[in-house]
Parts: C-alpha cells; structure tokens; sequence
C-alpha cells in the first residue's frame, strides 16, 4: 500500500514465482461488469517464460491456471508488453523467434475468478535477444542486443507478419 509515499507497506504475503521476472506488465479489465487485474510476468526460465498473474486482490495474488507460456526451447522471456488485447513477449537469440505476438482472451470461471487465454499469432526471428519492448500506435520499438542494430522499429498492423521497418545503431 503506497497511500503514503513515505511510509509504504506491504498489504500480504505475496506469491512465490519460483524463479525472477525480468520485467512485467499490469492490466485492468473488466468482464461481466466485474474489474479485475492481471500481472504478466517475463520469466528468467527455460520453462514458464511467462506467467500470468490475477493481482485483482492486492492481499492474495494468484496464478491463473492454464495461462503460463512454456515455450520451446531454453531462451528466457526478456521483455513483454500488452496494449489492448495483444500481448507482445520478447526471449534471448534461440533456434527461433525472438518477437512472439499473441491475443488475450479474458473470461471468468464459475466462481467469478479470472481466465486468460493466450493464442499465438505471429512471430518474427529478430536473430539476438529482445531486451526491451514497447508498442505505440501500428509500430513495436525492440531494444536488442544485435550489433548495429540495437533499435528496432517493427510494424505490427498485422500481428501475424510482424515487419521490419528500420533500426538505428
């Protein structure tokens, strides 16, 4: 609870990861007229590169069953970024893509807890690790690792053909 910036406080116990997020993101979303929020988390793992919170209780954090990303390969998750209903992850150089784009679903369960599906929609290989991602508008800004082109300027009108557009050194 950051209420007093001076004097914060933690509101529970928290949630054992089991491992260390690189970086993450927080969404609010509302379904069936009940608001909910949800953390996903860029893991430093070569299984569950991305884990997907409900944080909706700030006191009992939780993991959505079924939303977890276990990706092939041992690349970690280095980046992700959601704007809207798409949610951009971005993993060290592998044996393939580096720039993985998927559409979120979001549901609740009888009980009126969260769901999140996750569905694959396009992926580019951007040949070295994405460290960084931010997405504005139709165009994906991809810090990297890649020599000379450390900067990269994606389109992403079409999530399912991501395509370079420029970089910068």
């Amino acid at each position: 609870d950051v209420t007093d910036p001076t004097s914060p406080t933690e509101v529970g116990p928290g949630l054992e990861i089991n491992g260390t997020s690189n970086t993450f993101v927080l969404t609010g979303v509302t379904v069936n007229g009940n608001a909910h929020r949800a953390a996903f988390l860029a893991m430093m793992r070569d299984t569950k590169e991305l884990m997907v919170l409900d944080v909706s209780n700030d006191a009992a954090p939780v993991e959505i069953s079924g939303a977890t990303l276990n990706l092939s390969g041992s690349a970690d998750a280095d980046a992700v970024y959601v704007l809207g209903n798409t949610l951009y992850l971005g993993r060290d150089r592998n044996s393939g893509p580096e720039l993985l784009v998927y559409d979120i679903s979001y549901g609740e369960d009888g009980a009126g807890k969260l769901t999140v599906s996750l569905t694959q929609v396009g992926s580019q290989d951007i040949s070295d690790d994405v460290t960084d991602i931010r997405v504005f508008s139709t165009f994906a800004f991809l810090a990297t690792e890649k020599s000379n082109d450390e900067l990269q300027i994606w389109d992403v009108s079409n999530p399912s053909a991501p395509t370079a557009k420029t970089h910068y050194e």
